[in-house]
């Protein structure tokens, strides 16, 4: 395997887009005087700075002139301080201002964020799911975009890479938070072969990320993958399906790429991946 080259650095670009927070359509509970309106207001100005965060989107309009997550993260800070006898309000939101804080590389915020929330007080398999895997989260977007790994990065990439596969594996009835951490698995996986100066090992770690990556596809996602004609309905209506299918594509051909470049020879275990990286 070769040292970073300029087409690592790419591939690390791509990452920086690909593993930002997926659109996470967050339902929370609601408890006491917290009423919905208020709750759903918080969402949606912290939807449109974690978008705008993800993809380089213009930040939408901030009434006190602070970037968009610190506004979005003010609002979230005074509706707890409102609000200190409800936990079940309380903690959905502080994962999704730690899953924003993220998104902006605030990673001592994120963690303070998250370290406030009690497991106890979450109730839905997507934030149960991010809170469990915090110390993934907290590393991978820190690291992500590097084009190098200490000793630790590799270590936390392994402990990711086997924490994530359990998480998918209790899933299955929530699609949405599932297909995130899935994919997030599939990019460290092929971050950490481009790390590795071993062939061999390379190969293992991208045929691993896409073997477990595959078993998220249903047959109709892969029938779709496969004839590549996708009709995609209007953005605010993509579903999970959708999403999974679009992001797949994404993947796919960074892992097409590597496997090329690198010469790895890497064949997964599901035919059509194994198609498409070995065209």
């Amino acid at each position: 395997m070769h040292t970073m080259t300029k087409n690592a650095r790419s591939f690390s670009r791509c990452l920086a887009v690909s593993v930002g927070p997926l659109f996470l359509a967050l339902a929370l509970l609601f408890a006491g005087c917290a009423t919905p309106k208020q709750v759903s207001e918080i969402v949606v100005q912290s939807n449109a700075a974690m978008l705008a965060g993800q993809f380089g989107l213009p930040e939408p309009g901030a009434a006190t002139g602070k970037p968009a997550w610190e506004e979005a993260t003010d609002r979230i800070e005074a509706f707890i301080a409102a609000h200190p006898d409800q936990p079940a309000a309380i903690a959905p939101l502080r994962i999704r201002e730690a899953m924003l804080l993220l998104n902006y590389r605030q990673s001592s915020l994120a963690e303070a964020a998250f370290n406030a929330v009690a497991i106890a007080d979450l109730h839905t398999d997507r934030d149960l799911a991010l809170k469990r895997s915090q110390e993934t989260l907290l590393w991978w977007f820190a690291n992500s975009t590097n084009n190098a790994w200490s000793a630790t990065d590799q270590n936390k990439s392994q402990a990711a890479f086997k924490q994530l596969k359990d998480e998918q594996a209790q899933l299955n009835g929530s699609p949405e938070i599932r297909d995130y951490l899935a994919e997030m698995r599939a990019w460290i996986g092929l971050s950490a072969a481009k790390q590795t100066a071993s062939t061999s090992h390379a190969r293992e770690l991208v045929e691993d990320a896409l073997n477990v990556y595959a078993e998220i596809f249903t047959p109709d996602d892969l029938k779709m993958l496969s004839t590549g004609q996708e009709q995609l309905p209007d953005p605010k209506a993509f579903g999970p399906d959708v999403r999974r299918r679009l992001r797949a594509k994404a993947v796919l051909s960074q892992a097409q790429k590597l496997n090329k470049d690198a010469e790895l020879v890497a064949h997964p275990k599901n035919a059509l991946f194994d198609r498409m990286m070995n065209p």
